[in-house]
């Protein structure tokens, strides 16, 4: 699957003009990435906020436990301000596979696909980014 369009209503891809960039190899990191989401969502004015940061746990823990840990993380809102869009890449060929889930968990992807408007994989070639776009929850009047 290619890469996210955040806004993908057929027109031109809008600009970025947002961006929050990072990564995580370990649990640790990942918390930090999750806090830096949160502060960057909160400062856009996004509703939201719970959502996205789920999804956006569930990547980074997904790369950091199946691919060796999230060498980049990106979150980054559309031009319209409309929808946000993150990607995970990490180091592991091999596309995420849905889990059972039950007490130990492997609910990851069933929240992805619930929560996100879509999502998907694109191979790199040193691995693959996992993306989700969301709404953001902004009206398109953007504070900033």
């Amino acid at each position: 699957m290619d890469r996210a369009d955040p806004s993908d209503d057929g027109d031109t891809a809008p600009a970025v003009e947002q961006r929050l960039e990072t990564a995580a190899r370990d649990p640790h990191e990942g918390s930090e990435a999750r806090r830096l989401l949160v502060e960057f969502l909160t400062d856009q004015h996004c509703d939201g906020i719970g959502d996205a940061a789920l999804v956006f746990s569930e990547l980074v823990t997904n790369a950091v436990l199946h691919g060796g840990g999230a060498v980049r993380i990106s979150a980054c809102l559309a031009d319209d301000g409309r929808h946000l869009l993150v990607e995970v890449q990490d180091n592991e060929a091999a596309a995420p596979v849905p889990a059972v889930g039950g007490p130990n968990g492997g609910f990851g992807l069933q929240i992805i696909e619930q929560l996100s408007e879509r999502w998907g994989i694109t191979p790199t070639a040193d691995g693959k980014v996992v993306w989700a776009v969301l709404r953001s929850g902004i009206d398109g009047t953007r504070a900033g």
